[in-house]
């Protein structure tokens, strides 16, 4: 039988934070340590080693000398885990690992290669300091290449596979319908449809959604626009992501899309989640400031299940909280959720922020809601998100009923 090796890629976790906190010397007498440890580890078993990108480095050893000394990967671990002295300074670093076997998967080198950074970027994106690569995440891996490549064309295209549709926020005191919330939809070429979570996660990871949420932008401001000139009155609330209000331009082109379509700021709401308003906060804050100041109005959504602490709420500069939809689905059969929904939109009426409560399913859910004087609900109760034109006939009906 030929000879059976074991790749391993290794990822130096938050390299980049040492270099700006401690700077690019400390930085790189880091990765010089790291390169010792692993050709210490690999030289011992009769392996090759190289360094094949910023902080990424592979080592290549014969599974068999591995077993005999049974010094394999979790050995390899925790000797890179122990501590370094750099400079005098005592460094802790954390790394992904990802791993690929030769030949059971795969022969030639681009494939291995390809693999073994599959499994590296896999246990950099679980949070698992080790992940081996698994028969079949190739395909999927290509998958997603693909889809990325369908998307960038879906956005540059415009041709209708993406789509906005809008959800109808009630009023409760004055029973009108004063908001929707924008929803992204898309409809590939082949009819087949893609859930909005997994293609936005993808937009994500891959810096791609600084594009989508620019177009995504530009239609709803546009729609805000063409309803005003029908003189239908709405606000529309966007979904932006942290990577959005990081962004340098995010706020100019926000600016410069108002001014084109002649939309008042004050018809856009931006909803965040709390994950992404947490993930940078002073940068974040600030860039949400900026946005205020031109009269934007912010929404934090999602309220209740993230790491929101009642201190860091009172520091944001929000206007409005979305209650999340797992405390109202059921709100009129859970006393349970009834104390918190009643404590939070006092506590956020108290705070000056209305209140909007989404996933409103039932009539019940509703009256409870306005005895506890809810601003706004949204819901499959009073209608699923949809497109602008059946929004607008929903709209007539709805005011025909009321």
């Amino acid at each position: 039988t030929s000879a059976e090796y074991t790749l391993v890629a290794i990822d130096i976790k938050g390299l980049r934070h040492i270099n700006d906190k401690l700077g690019p010397r400390i930085g790189d007498d880091c990765l010089k340590a790291v390169a010792c440890r692993i050709s210490e580890f690999s030289d011992e078993l009769g392996g090759f080693h190289a360094r094949i990108g910023g902080d990424e480095f592979l080592t290549v050893f014969p599974t068999a000398a591995a077993r005999e000394q049974k010094s394999g990967i979790v050995g390899l671990m925790a000797q890179l885990q122990a501590c370094y002295t750099i400079q005098t300074l005592k460094i802790n670093l954390r790394f992904s690992a990802g791993i690929v076997q030769y030949p059971t998967q795969g022969i030639a080198s681009d494939d291995l290669m390809r693999r073994v950074l599959i499994a590296v970027e896999s246990a950099a994106n679980t949070q698992e300091s080790i992940h081996y690569y698994q028969n079949g995440e190739d395909e999927a891996h290509l998958e997603r290449l693909i889809m990325l490549d369908e998307l960038k064309q879906a956005i540059s295209d415009d041709d209708g596979q993406l789509f906005m549709t809008y959800q109808p926020k009630l009023h409760m005191k004055t029973q009108k319908i004063d908001k929707v919330e924008s929803l992204i939809r898309w409809q590939r070429k082949d009819g087949s449809w893609v859930n909005p979570e997994l293609f936005i996660d993808l937009a994500e990871q891959s810096g791609l959604i600084v594009e989508l949420t620019g177009w995504v932008v530009n239609t709803v401001v546009a729609q805000v626009a063409d309803w005003q000139s029908k003189n239908i009155n709405l606000q529309a609330a966007i979904n932006v992501s942290a990577q959005d209000i990081a962004f340098p331009g995010f706020h100019a082109a926000l600016v410069r899309t108002l001014k084109k379509y002649k939309v008042d700021p004050k018809l856009i709401t931006i909803e965040l989640t709390e994950r992404d308003m947490i993930e940078n906060e002073e940068k974040g804050i600030k860039a949400l400031e900026n946005l205020k100041a031109i009269g934007v109005k912010i929404s934090l959504d999602d309220y209740g299940v993230g790491q929101t602490s009642l201190g860091r709420l009172k520091m944001l500069p929000i206007d409005e909280l979305k209650l999340d939809k797992c405390f109202i689905l059921k709100l009129d059969e859970s006393q349970k959720d009834q104390f918190i929904v009643q404590s939070s939109i006092t506590l956020g009426h108290q705070l000056g922020f209305s209140v909007v409560a989404e996933g409103v399913e039932t009539l019940g859910s509703l009256n409870l809601l306005k005895s506890m004087q809810c601003d706004h609900a949204q819901g499959y109760y009073l209608s699923r998100p949809l497109k602008a034109e059946l929004l607008e006939e929903w709209l007539e009906e709805y005011y025909e009923k009321n």
